[in-house]
């Protein structure tokens, strides 16, 4: 798990919750594990030049990770898994980052871009959070309610049962 998810999952202390993350191993296999999030070094609340370190540390140990290759790595197992039972799997990207609609173009994976500008205030819950606001997930929600909706209306040949 990257310094900077580490920040999201546990900024005031270790988590007593067990979070699932995913790396590829030394065999370039992707492994998908559990683990407890363990305390972050207190300077990181009393220090904008601290947290600055660890911000840009995790940056780098992300692209050490290769954390955009594990998300592409789970995507296309997650499809090959819906697939499997019959099912369609979609990637509904909610950033307007279009690399991973294009990942999963070339592999046959429906995908949807849903954003909202989240510059509107409506659409945030800023100061608070950074977190879209209700307004801005029921307008997630319609955007792929439209774009699911004729795959409903024709389910997929099931696999007979065994």
């Amino acid at each position: 798990m990257s310094r900077n998810w580490r920040l999201v999952v546990a900024p005031n202390g270790p988590s007593e919750t067990e979070h699932v993350f995913a790396r590829f191993d030394d065999l370039g296999q992707l492994k998908i594990a559990k683990i407890r999030v363990d305390q972050l070094s207190p300077l990181l609340e009393h220090s904008a030049l601290a947290r600055l370190i660890e911000i840009n540390l995790g940056i780098l140990e992300d692209r050490q990770l290769r954390a955009h290759e594990v998300s592409e790595a789970l995507i296309a197992e997650m499809n090959q898994l819906t697939s499997a039972t019959g099912g369609r799997f979609v990637v509904a990207d909610i950033f307007g980052d279009n690399s991973i609609l294009n990942f999963a173009a070339k592999r046959n994976i429906l995908g949807v871009d849903i954003r909202v500008d989240l510059r509107i205030k409506e659409n945030n819950n800023l100061p608070y959070d950074i977190h879209p606001s209700p307004i801005a997930d029921q307008k997630y929600a319609a955007k792929l309610g439209d774009f699911i909706a004729p795959y409903l209306a024709s389910p997929p040949d099931l696999p007979p049962r065994s």
